[in-house]
């Protein structure tokens, strides 16, 4: 197949490179060109972020997910508190959006849920994603009720973490920034749809609840409709205390 064509030239990469430790899953003779292959069980047996830390294991003296983090610098924090300005005194960080918009809900759901979510919690809601969710907040606005922040595009990945490690929890899809927020630790309430949680939930995942329901990828009655009002309840009891 194509997807194993591009293993094997990976492969033929690394070992061309001279690179003294060359990890990778292996099926077969690939094994060859590596000098720490790893054996891959079914493909979609774990879930994909285990999978991922099983190759490094080798490298690792102690197990790899032992005492993983974050880092961010003072900078970082500094410019999440200056982009926040007066909401950093509490809010709830929101990414509504995701690489495949089939993840997302519809603009005018979303834009609900955000309302109940302030009814529910009295915090304003704050926006993250990358520049290119800009144009899917300009969707997103006329269908606000709520206060809102928008930080789309506006920050890079370790300021995110810090405004993550800010805020009272986060409010999220099936995204980059749902890792994010459980490796610094932030209360999370994820909405997944097409995708199965137990492939794609975040592997440090103690501060996580997920809700399954039908996102705008799905079809009319291929899954429950999602309960607002039960979302923004869950959102409203995971808060931590500011």
């Amino acid at each position: 197949s194509s997807a194993a064509s591009d293993v094997y030239k990976r492969q033929v990469f690394a070992w061309r490179s001279g690179a003294r430790r060359r990890l990778a899953w292996s099926a077969g003779l690939d094994a060859l060109l590596l000098t720490d292959p790893v054996p891959r069980r079914r493909f979609g047996a774990d879930n994909m972020a285990l999978e991922m830390f099983r190759v490094a294991e080798p490298l690792a003296e102690s197990p790899v997910l032992d005492g993983l983090s974050f880092w961010q610098g003072e900078e970082h924090r500094t410019e999440a508190e200056s982009q926040l300005g007066e909401a950093a005194g509490g809010f709830l960080a929101v990414s509504p959006f995701g690489k495949d918009a089939a993840k997302e809900l519809e603009p005018a759901q979303l834009g609900e849920l955000l309302a109940r979510c302030h009814e529910s919690t009295g915090l304003p809601a704050v926006l993250l994603g990358g520049p290119a969710d800009n144009a899917k907040v300009e969707e997103l606005t006329p269908r606000l009720a709520s206060p809102v922040l928008d930080l789309v595009g506006k920050n890079g990945l370790k300021t995110a973490a810090a405004i993550l490690e800010r805020a009272s929890g986060l409010l999220c899809v099936d995204s980059g920034l749902m890792h994010l927020g459980a490796l610094v630790g932030t209360p999370s309430v994820a909405l997944f749809g097409p995708i199965p949680p137990h492939r794609w939930r975040p592997f440090r995942d103690g501060a996580l609840q997920v809700v399954q329901g039908r996102t705008r990828g799905m079809a009319a009655g291929s899954a429950p409709e999602f309960d607002l009002d039960a979302i923004s309840s869950a959102v409203a009891s995971a808060l931590r205390p500011q």
